[in-house]
C-alpha cells in the first residue's frame, strides 16, 4: 500500500480540489482500499490551502459514511462532504468565526505563523478542541 501511495504522491505535482477524485480512484484501483483520509493528507502536503479529512473532522462536522454503500456512492459522499468542508473553512475565515481562538493560537506559536496556513490552523483547532465530546 505505501509503495502505491508514495508513487502517486511523487507523481502528483499540481493539486487542487479536482485532484481528489483522481487520487482516490488511483489508490482504490491499486490497493483495493478507499483511503479518503490519506488522500486529503497527500493533497494538503502538496497544497496546504486544502483541508485534511480525518476521523476528528468527521466527528466535528457530524459526518458518517455508510460502510455497506458501494464504492461509487462512498466516493460521491466523501467528495460532497469535502466540498462542504472547504466551503466551511472559507466561511470560518471570511466571517472571523474563530478569531478569538486563532488569536490564542497565534500567541501560542508566534514564531511559526508564516509557516502555517490558515487552513492548517483551522485543522489544528478542530483536531485539538474536540468540541463534540
Amino acid at each position: 500500500y505505501l509503495d502505491d501511495y508514495f508513487e502517486i504522491f511523487v507523481n502528483t505535482n499540481r493539486v487542487d480540489r479536482n485532484s481528489v477524485t483522481g487520487i482516490l480512484e488511483q489508490l482504490y484501483i491499486r490497493t483495493g482500499k478507499l483511503e479518503f483520509s490519506f488522500t486529503t493528507k497527500m493533497l494538503h502536503t502538496i497544497n496546504n490551502a486544502l483541508p485534511i479529512y480525518d476521523s476528528e473532522i468527521a466527528k466535528a462536522f457530524c459526518f458518517a459514511i455508510q460502510h455497506k454503500s458501494s464504492v461509487e456512492i462512498k466516493i460521491q459522499r466523501y467528495l460532497h462532504f469535502y466540498d462542504e468542508l472547504i466551503n466551511s473553512y472559507k466561511i470560518i475565515e471570511s466571517e472571523g468565526l474563530l478569531n478569538k481562538t486563532l488569536i490564542n493560537f497565534i500567541r501560542r506559536f508566534p514564531e511559526r505563523q508564516s509557516e502555517i496556513s490558515m487552513t492548517k490552523k483551522i485543522d489544528f483547532i478542530f483536531w485539538k478542541s474536540k468540541p463534540y465530546e
